[in-house]
């Protein structure tokens, strides 16, 4: 498996996000975790699945109880939304990947590094009870089998549109 540079990873995640609408019901919303999980299976080992709920309340690890907790994705008008992305290394480097952030107001791709205002992962507790459903892995395995048919087809020459870096949305939340 080859890992991939920066600007690679860049192409692809473009080129993932190109073939998105071809999969999606309705559009980038609700399909976070099924996008994020269909990217960490094209990229590979370079990738982790991460995600944030906006739960207010998570049982407290130590002793019970329970204790607030923030996360997932922040929205520009500072509103925590449950949320999926993907974690990816390169180098020693980690870098947020996102196909799904326009849902929220965010640009259709980002890619930047990791960590970021706009993104809050749940303590590992909770990450553990978001497992995925049969429905979820059957779906993600269809997404993946006409991903390689739509990416080796000549007449889906990739798109010149650079993904958004994280400093050209976080300005609305400093």
């Amino acid at each position: 498996m080859k890992y991939l540079s920066s600007s690679d990873m860049r192409a692809l995640l473009r080129r993932v996000r190109d073939f998105m609408p071809h999969v999606w019901p309705h559009g980038p919303g609700a399909e976070c975790e099924e996008t994020s999980r269909l990217l960490v299976k094209i990229i590979g080992p370079q990738a982790r699945l991460n995600c944030g709920t906006d739960w207010r309340r998570i049982p407290n690890a130590r002793g019970g109880g329970t204790r607030q907790v923030d996360s997932g994705y922040r929205n520009k008008a500072g509103r925590w939304n449950s949320h999926y992305w993907v974690d990816v290394t390169i180098g020693q480097q980690i870098y947020i990947a996102d196909l799904t952030a326009d849902q929220f107001d965010g640009p259709e791709v980002v890619f930047c590094k990791a960590p970021n205002s706009r993104y809050c992962p749940n303590v590992p507790q909770v990450r553990e009870m978001l497992s995925t459903s049969r429905g979820v892995r059957s779906e993600v395995a269809s997404w993946y089998a006409r991903w390689l048919a739509w990416d080796r087809d000549p007449f889906n020459a990739p798109k010149t549109t650079k993904p958004s870096s994280c400093n050209s949305y976080n300005q609305h939340t400093k």
